[in-house]
């Protein structure tokens, strides 16, 4: 049996010690028996053959694995580029805005502090609270995008409504608004200069890398550069927050606000966003309110266009604050309804010869649809233009509108199915103004070349008619409702009147104004012409006799943008970059009312 070394080594221990120790008993001097005795040889014990323990085995070989290789850091162009990408795969996030803006004129500086908190869901929707302090006074609005129609609430009542203030929040000014998750980030390495990678760090728990540099800010001002920041997930690519930084000059500022003139605009504008991807239930409202009074801030209301229904009963009146308004012409002192649901001025208003319909067309690109039935219903909404739509008319059938527009187009649209796809003809620059011909065999239109395109509705792939005779823009045409003349008006100060049964021969001119003509006019009849301008007067054109001198009517205090004859009883409707629309009577040359004053 194989014993254990450490039992092994006691027991070696013990027997030395017991050979070594001597009898306390015994003398120190051996006695005689003791010298001749000779102790016996104590037989050692055979030894044992122990087994040397097994050798202990060598590890393996195990490579040393060599360090992966640390990725090089990315450009910023790199970055934005990946963020770019990322966040337009990003269905949601929430955002926090913190705007501070300082504005100020002659010898006025005003603080204009706003924040804005909400959620984006692609593609198109967006809900938040906007809080923003102007001129001491807080106001607070629930806003909701979903699609083309946007939604908030009153800052007084909290009453919901279809918003007619595109621009009230200033949010267009931000690239495009907030109903894209990347609305914010433009890819575009023309955005930004001299963007370069700060470092990375932590924010809000989130590794991310810091950039800095400078962007464009297009739609501000005289398009100033501002300083910008922008914080990217080093993991996910994503945007966390945007710093933008600056000021710019506004060459007009309202005129209560600053006095004459333009004014300097700082702004500081912090941007976070977070919640990527988590689901976000936005719905519009229940409860709209079919009546909006209420203007943008920075703005009064200018009127560019007046409209007649076809028996006369009721005018339309639209212009800066993006709204249409509908009065009846018996009791022209109260407004009977407001339509919104444009974003931007709408330029041109029109009904439909049978009065099932309303259109207007406007800046923000879009033209509108209103049932005359049931105007309270939301309106269709017919998109396609790339430019702001100058003029809206319907054929003399009501089955075909056309709109003109400065992308250098003009739509025709099937009334009876607003969702299919235009007929588009083209001109060589912006259309100002498109009128149907009374039999609708002839479309004609004007602009900024100075020439009359004449279309033939029966064969639109045809090349157009081209009438030349004015030196300047052209921003009104109209057709005699006898179909006999074509009149357009034009920034050259004159009028010219085109014999429909004889183009060869040349138009008519007829002179008196001494600043450009917006708008012309015919009476029921055919009898009579009207023009205004920009030198605030209306001529009024006897065409039985045109050796005699116009009628002319004053009382405007701006621009006067449109004008319209009424149908039934040729009292004429004026609008004005004054603010004011006035009806002027037939009977007794120079009295008018003004639409709201009775």
């Amino acid at each position: 049996m194989r014993k254990h070394p450490i039992l092994g080594l006691i027991i070696i221990l013990m027997l030395v010690a017991l050979a070594c120790s001597a009898n306390p008993f015994a003398s120190d001097e051996p006695t005689e028996e003791a010298a001749t005795e000779v102790p016996e040889p104590i037989e050692e014990p055979e030894a044992t053959d122990t087994p040397e323990p097994p050798p202990t085995p060598e590890p393996p070989d195990t490579p040393t694995p060599e360090p992966s290789p640390t990725p090089e850091p990315r450009s910023a162009e790199e970055l934005i580029g990946a963020s770019g990408l990322a966040m337009d795969d990003v269905d949601s996030f929430h955002f926090v805005m913190d705007m501070q803006i300082t504005m100020g004129g002659e010898g006025l500086a005003m603080d204009i502090p706003m924040i804005f908190e909400g959620d984006v869901q692609s593609p198109d929707m967006m809900a938040g609270t906007l809080s923003i302090s102007f001129l001491g006074i807080t106001m607070e609005s629930e806003l909701v995008t979903i699609g083309d129609m946007s939604y908030m609430t009153d800052p007084e009542t909290g009453e919901w409504r279809l918003s007619t203030d595109g621009d009230f929040f200033g949010l267009d000014q931000l690239g495009g608004g907030f109903t894209s998750p990347n609305a914010l980030l433009d890819a575009d390495e023309d955005v930004f200069t001299d963007l370069e990678v700060v470092g990375e760090e932590t924010l809000d728990g989130v590794p991310v890398v810091h950039l800095q540099g400078s962007m464009l800010m297009e739609d501000v001002g005289d398009e100033d550069e501002f300083a910008v920041d922008i914080w990217i997930g080093a993991e996910d690519n994503y945007i966390y927050q945007l710093v933008i930084e600056g000021q710019t000059t506004i060459d007009e500022v309202d005129d209560t606000l600053f006095g004459s003139g333009g004014g300097d605009v700082s702004m500081l504008i912090t941007m976070n966003m977070s919640a990527f991807n988590e689901p976000v239930d936005i719905q519009p409202p229940d409860d709209v309110s079919d009546v909006v009074i209420t203007e943008p801030i920075g703005f009064a209301e200018q009127i560019q266009s007046v409209a007649f229904s076809p028996l006369g009963q009721f005018v339309a009146t639209a212009g800066t604050d993006g709204t249409i308004r509908l009065w009846d012409t018996d009791a022209p002192d109260i407004e009977l309804l407001a339509l919104p649901g444009h974003t931007d001025w709408v330029r041109s208003v029109a009904f439909s010869p049978d009065g099932s319909w309303l259109a207007s067309g406007s800046d923000d690109m879009s033209v509108l649809v209103w049932s005359v039935d049931d105007p309270s219903d939301l309106p269709e909404i017919l998109s396609g233009h790339e430019d702001w739509v100058r003029s809206v008319a319907f054929s003399p059938d009501s089955q075909m509108l056309a709109s003109g527009s400065d992308d250098y187009s003009v739509r025709l649209w099937d009334t009876n199915d607003f969702s299919a796809e235009p007929t588009i003809v083209t001109t060589d620059g912006f259309v100002f103004s498109v009128a149907f011909s009374p039999d609708g065999s002839l479309l004609a239109a004007g602009g900024n070349e100075g020439l009359v395109y004449l279309w033939d509705m029966a064969d639109l792939t045809a090349s157009p008619r081209i009438l030349e005779g004015h030196t300047d823009w052209i921003r009104s045409v109209a057709f005699s409702p006898d179909g006999a003349y074509l009149a357009s008006g034009s920034d050259d100060a004159s009028v010219l009147l085109w014999d429909m049964t004889n183009l060869d021969a040349g138009p008519e001119t007829l002179l008196g104004h001494t600043d450009w003509v917006r708008s012309v006019a015919f009476t029921s009849d055919g009898s009579t012409l009207g023009s205004a301008g920009d030198d605030m007067t209306i001529l009024v054109w006897d065409l039985d006799d045109l050796n005699e001198p116009p009628l002319s009517l004053t009382g405007h205090s701006d621009w006067i943008m449109s004008i319209a004859f009424n149908p039934v009883n040729d009292v004429l409707a004026s609008g004005s970059e004054d603010g004011t629309v006035r009806l002027w009577s037939p009977d007794s040359p120079g009295d008018y009312i003004i639409l709201g004053e009775g």
